[in-house]
């Protein structure tokens, strides 16, 4: 199975972190995400992705709907 490696910049991920302040404790979409950083909505999800797994943003879950639809947050970890 081939593997695809999307490669995101350090200043994506910094954007991403000062949107991510900027919106503080409100549920926002991936679609409000990527006008505030002029990114598309698949480009800030991979972002949100890799920012997740270095430890620096947590995804809590707020409402669900049923097992597959859930809504998220982003929370900006301390310290960054």
């Amino acid at each position: 199975m081939a593997t695809v490696t999307i490669q995101t910049s350090n200043a994506e991920k910094l954007r991403i972190l000062e949107a991510l302040h900027e919106v503080g404790d409100r549920q926002v979409t991936l679609r409000e995400l990527g006008v505030m950083t002029e990114k598309s909505p698949t480009r800030v999800r991979y972002i949100l992705l890799d920012l997740e797994e270095e430890g620096k943003i947590k995804r809590v879950p707020i409402v669900a709907f049923n097992k597959n639809y859930v809504r998220y947050k982003y929370v900006v970890t301390e310290g960054y």
